[in-house]
């Protein structure tokens, strides 16, 4: 059930660590801004660096990489280093929201985040926009066919528990 915010007890959107501060450095930002998925990797199964890190407006490395069209390291992040996804920046901006204001349509990424988590097409950043206001006006027609598309996993993935935070209490 949900109460206050919370999903089972749990912040939807966990607040920023001190770990996450401190794990955003030079070496991951350069990584991560150049597209070098090795050095990434290294950091991380080498070296055992948290790859889960922001900087203090809350902008991660997925926010980064959504924002600069970088699938290879979404998908890294997210399949293999444990990034969490439901994150927000100072803004309430998530990495769907960085994802659709690509100005290319970033299907791989837009797909990969809604699979994991579909209650992110729901969420509004500070200035009440969901993911989809960030989309081009001339991309709307082929965003339309991709949620047609995937409406049956999107419908099924929605749990109630995250769905109750969205109802109005009357």
């Amino acid at each position: 059930s949900s109460t206050n915010g919370t999903v089972t007890g749990k912040p939807f959107i966990p607040p920023l660590s001190e770990n996450d501060l401190a794990n955003y450095d030079v070496d991951v930002v350069a990584a991560t801004r150049e597209e070098d998925l090795q050095t990434l990797s290294d950091l991380h199964h080498k070296q055992g660096r948290s790859l889960s890190c922001c900087n203090r407006y809350g902008e991660s490395l997925l926010h980064m990489a959504c924002r600069r069209g970088f699938f290879p390291i979404v998908s890294f992040l997210t399949q293999e280093a444990g990034v969490a996804i439901r994150i927000t920046d100072d803004c309430g901006r998530t990495p769907l929201h960085d994802a659709l204001w690509h100005r290319d349509c970033q299907y791989a990424t837009v797909d990969l985040l809604i699979r994991k988590d579909p209650s992110l097409l729901l969420m509004c950043d500070k200035h009440g926009h969901t993911p989809f206001s960030y989309a081009r006006r001339e991309h709307w027609e082929v965003w339309k066919q991709f949620l047609w598309d995937r409406r049956e996993h999107i419908m099924q993935a929605l749990d109630h528990d995250v769905m109750e935070l969205f109802r109005f209490k009357i």
